[in-house]
């Protein structure tokens, strides 16, 4: 299938809501616009038209784009497209060209620091993303309203996901009774980090475990994990256990597990030791579950990733639904972007200079070919010129 096809059918999906006696442009040619814009490393409205004019012949060869919106109308589009409709259609998009999904679901929210003193948007906005580990999608999002917080917004956002058979993870915040009611009854299981907002069952877990795991550590299932990385070196030791004789126990939907994780941390010369305590409801090994504590940090990497790729935090746009809009489509480039250079790394065909995220967005930007081989996630052009 051509790109052009490709990104053709998911944003005919989108409703357009200007009058028809007024459009001069296609919806489909402006967020096609925007898609190949960001996919090339171009966070700013203004850097994107610029970009649209510097690519106009290729634009009007493959995707039939005749006529280039002004940045005003790029942003008074932008600000009318539904980020729910935008949502589903860069969603489809990633999941038809990355295929497959993943068994851990990780959810967070993220703050965009740039809107917090902007008096339009009241309080700064916080989006909170479900986000597939395994193949860097966003699932869905929601964005926290300024008169809520994360855990009603956690519970609106469960039944938009298909959470059966699949685990989710989140920090403590989302530990909460009814959160986890909601994912047991939608066929799904948790990994919850357990802190002092919810101090009965903190310090339940924390003297159950740190009791056992300084009296008889060798009678708890154990696992441990090195990384080391930069200079630093960390040591992790996950310790599990069953919790069938816990009081009051069924208060807490499908609960099944008491966890431990100590990291050691080893960094200059420091030494430094953290235990962190989770509650789950699966009955999987200390290893298994080693690894999904571990999963949930690619989230935050994400959110990282678009500060660091997108500058997002310094973004000024003032308008509630252009931030949500243009925060998609960052995780679309993201996901599309991360999902083609591991394509590229397993098929043994990367060069070193290939493999920053950054580095190939700025060969999507000089190199056509490049980025609709990312948007159909073909590596073949790249291995022909490895």
């Amino acid at each position: 299938m051509s790109v052009a096809k490709r990104i053709r059918e998911v944003v005919d999906c989108i409703s357009d809501v200007r009058c028809a006696c007024d459009v001069k442009l296609a919806l489909a040619d402006i967020l096609t616009i925007s898609m190949c814009a960001i996919l090339a490393g171009h966070e700013a409205l203004d850097d994107m038209i610029l970009y649209a004019e510097m690519n106009s012949d290729w634009l009007q060869k493959r995707f039939g784009i005749e006529r280039l919106p002004s940045e005003s109308t790029l942003r008074r589009v932008l600000k009318l497209v539904s980020p729910v409709e935008l949502g589903q259609a860069t969603l489809s998009l990633m999941q038809e060209a990355i295929g497959g999904s993943g068994d851990i679901i990780a959810i967070d929210g993220k703050a965009i620091r740039s809107t917090e003193k902007m008096a339009q948007l009241k309080r700064g906005m916080r989006i909170l993303s479900a986000y597939d580990t395994q193949t860097s999608i966003t699932l869905g999002q929601l964005e926290v309203g300024e008169k809520t917080n994360e855990i009603p917004v956690m519970l609106e956002l469960l039944p938009l996901l298909e959470i059966g058979g699949r685990i989710i993870t989140a920090d403590a915040m989302h530990c909460q009774r009814k959160t986890c009611e909601a994912i047991i009854k939608g066929g799904g299981d948790y990994v919850f980090q357990v802190k002092k907002n919810q101090a009965e069952l903190y310090e339940v877990i924390q003297g159950v475990m740190d009791k056992d795991i300084a009296e008889d550590p060798e009678a708890l299932e154990t696992a441990e994990s090195y990384n080391q990385c930069h200079g630093r070196k960390e040591h992790r030791i996950c310790y599990l256990e069953r919790v069938d004789w816990l009081d009051g126990k069924e208060t807490w939907a499908g609960l099944n597990l008491f966890i431990a994780v100590d990291r050691i941390v080893e960094e200059k010369g420091d030494l430094r030791t953290e235990r962190s305590y989770y509650i789950s409801s699966l009955l999987g090994t200390a290893h298994h579950i080693l690894q999904i504590v571990r999963e949930h940090w690619k989230i935050e990497s994400m959110h990282w990733m678009l500060d660091v790729t997108f500058h997002e935090d310094a973004c000024r746009v003032q308008d509630a639904v252009l931030q949500m809009n243009l925060n998609l489509l960052r995780k679309m480039a993201l996901a599309l972007h991360k999902n083609y250079l591991a394509a590229l790394e397993a098929s043994g065909a990367m060069k070193k200079e290939m493999r920053s995220l950054k580095q190939n967005m700025k060969r999507c930007n000089m190199n056509h070919r490049v980025l609709e081989a990312v948007i159909l996630q073909d590596i073949t052009f790249a291995k022909k010129t490895s």
